[in-house]
């Protein structure tokens, strides 16, 4: 078992449809498991369930809502998977998911955070072990243009096991 927070952001209903059917075609194990969203704090294990909510209500305690505009697709390669995956990222509102990210790794998850790797806020929408096929499928995606409004203003806590994930609390930001 594994302990993640989550923001599953608000969209407009076409702009889910069209990242679903994206997550359907490219992404189907994840599709069925999650809806999109943004990972802000990754897997955690060994830490008390009590504990890791303490931790995210407190962190986000006075926390505002994030608007966002996803404005670009990424192939990002994943090496010990082999694997590269599609994200849709964010232009606006990029700096405070990263600062948000930032915050609820301080105190009692510092040592979870990993620094071999930057943060880069998105929503997976594919995974490929053929790096050009995922490269070209973000190319497709940008030539297209993405221009999809969005806000985070909920954060949930989740527990992840191998039927999927299950809501543990909901924070609401405040406004």
């Amino acid at each position: 078992m594994s302990l993640l927070l989550l923001a599953y952001p608000r969209l407009e209903p076409a702009d889910r449809d069209w990242i679903q059917a994206l997550r359907a075609r490219h992404n189907p194990e994840h599709f069925r498991l999650v809806d999109p969203h943004f990972t802000l704090v990754f897997p955690v294990t060994g830490m008390p369930q009590a504990d890791f909510i303490s931790h995210a209500a407190a962190s986000l305690a006075e926390v505002k809502p994030i608007p966002f505009t996803l404005r670009s697709a990424k192939a990002v390669s994943d090496p010990p998977h082999h694997e590269t995956h599609v994200f849709l990222v964010p232009g606006k509102g990029r700096k405070a998911i990263v600062a948000l990210h930032q915050r609820l790794y301080q105190g009692p998850l510092a040592d979870a955070l990993r620094r071999d790797i930057r943060y880069l806020p998105h929503i997976t929408i594919g995974n490929s072990t053929d790096r050009p096929v995922a490269a070209a499928l973000a190319r497709d995606i940008n030539a297209g243009g993405v221009n999809i409004l969005g806000k985070i203003d909920a954060i949930e806590a989740v527990r992840l096991e191998q039927r999927g994930v299950e809501t543990l609390q909901r924070f609401a930001l405040e406004s």
